[in-house]
């Protein structure tokens, strides 16, 4: 995880998130043709945070309504307002994967997290937006931002008595949240099983892991 300086800054992104109020999701019995639609009238929009717009560009929403776990479609009405108000938590440069040619044409990411309630329950929205490279030919000075893609994950998986876990947590129907002993399969994320709720989002988990250790030396400064 890359950018994130000092603790006094990984302290204050963390007292964002926890004083961010969760957007309460309202329910919707649209088709995927129907989302589409909505999803295209997005265009950009700015985050409140660091002022900076991201476009959403049309390729990026089939990806996103496939992802595992919570079903995206249920947030796509309201998509825009809850990336407007996502917190701005890292960015990282493009990290070359073995059998992976390089792409030139963008820079690197930059992750915001919002936060969303679904009947009662909290959850994490991670967006991953792109930054392109400036264009010369367009005279660009700034790389264009697009949306990359999101996750949704269960807030109380991210508390700091559960942040420390070897084996992902689960919901259980009762709404409690316990040790998963056994591993996760491709199928317990699919939309529709009963255990999508079982996703941990490792890249959000490393990053609460370092706010709440940056947190707790900072306090002691």
């Amino acid at each position: 995880m890359q950018r994130i300086k000092t603790e006094a800054e990984l302290s204050a992104k963390l007292q964002l998130i926890e004083e961010l109020a969760a957007i309460a999701i309202l329910p919707h019995n649209l088709i995927n043709e129907q989302l589409l639609e909505i999803y295209k009238k997005i265009g950009k929009a700015k985050n409140a945070n660091d002022n900076r717009n991201v476009f959403f560009v049309n390729v990026t929403f089939e990806k996103i309504v496939r992802h595992k776990g919570i079903d995206t479609k249920k947030i796509i009405p309201q998509l825009r307002e809850i990336f407007e108000k996502s917190v701005p938590i890292y960015s990282e440069s493009e990290i070359l994967k073995a059998g992976h040619k390089v792409h030139s044409n963008f820079i690197g990411y930059h992750n915001y997290l919002g936060k969303i309630q679904i009947n009662g329950i909290e959850y994490y929205v991670r967006f991953t937006v792109q930054e392109l490279t400036p264009s010369i030919k367009k005279g660009e000075t700034e790389g264009k931002l697009q949306l990359h893609s999101t996750a949704i994950s269960d807030v109380e998986l991210y508390e700091k008595e559960n942040i420390a876990i070897s084996n992902p947590l689960t919901r259980a129907p009762d709404g409690n949240i316990v040790e998963n002993s056994l591993s996760v399969t491709t199928e317990d994320y699919s939309i529709g099983n009963v255990n999508n709720n079982r996703f941990v989002d490792a890249k959000l988990q490393h990053f609460f892991e370092l706010a709440r250790k940056a947190q707790e030396l900072y306090v002691k400064v």
